[in-house]
């Protein structure tokens, strides 16, 4: 579903928040597989439609705006979704600029909602060369129907979403010609995106 990432060799915090973001970024860059969805991946921004009613799936990651041009980018994309009429999300992370952003997504009329959701990374040379695997856990390719509804009930699980929201990406899913997404298990949730905006 996108391209792999360089595996780090540089371990310092700042680098694994670089990395985490980027993550992030990637995974909402795949929604434009989607039928309908709308990307528009610029240098100030990744701005993703999918037209699904919920904010997970529509909205803005990785602004890199200064406070010459905020205002009137924000304004320019609140009102392209305003259009659209469906929820949206403005993700906050550590690349996110300018610092202050907050003050100009509230004055566009964006709300602040905060998430504890941790980043994950970890120094993979300290993983053991063998690990046992985990007792009932299975992490399996999405490869037909019965499995899409699996991973649309783990979704839900782990991201509390609605059932018109699960519904909506699960048939899009069933539709793609070559499914790509795998199966997760709920075990930790590992979202960056550690505040966000919505309407």
């Amino acid at each position: 579903m996108g391209d792999s990432q360089p595996v780090l060799t540089d371990l310092s915090a700042a680098r694994f928040a670089e990395a985490i973001d980027a993550n992030t970024f990637a995974l909402f860059s795949s929604f434009g597989q989607l039928d309908g969805a709308e990307i528009d991946d610029s240098a100030t921004m990744l701005r993703y439609y999918t037209g699904i009613p919920h904010p997970f799936f529509n909205g803005v990651a990785r602004a890199r705006l200064t406070p010459e041009n905020a205002a009137s980018a924000i304004d320019k994309t609140v009102q392209y979704f305003r259009e659209r009429g469906k929820p949206i999300a403005w993700w906050i992370g550590p690349t996110t600029q300018p610092d202050d952003i907050g003050r100009y997504l509230e004055k566009a009329g964006l709300r602040l909602f905060i998430s504890d959701s941790p980043g994950m990374a970890l120094d993979m040379s300290l993983l053991p060369a063998e690990l046992a695997p985990l007792p009932g856990v299975a992490i399996e390719r999405v490869l037909d129907n019965a499995s899409a509804e699996t991973w649309g009930d783990t979704l839900v699980s782990i991201y509390q979403m609605h059932d018109p929201a699960r519904d909506s990406w699960v048939a899009e899913v069933k539709g793609l010609d070559r499914i790509q997404i795998r199966l997760s298990v709920p075990i930790s949730p590992g979202w960056m995106g550690s505040r966000s905006l919505r309407r």
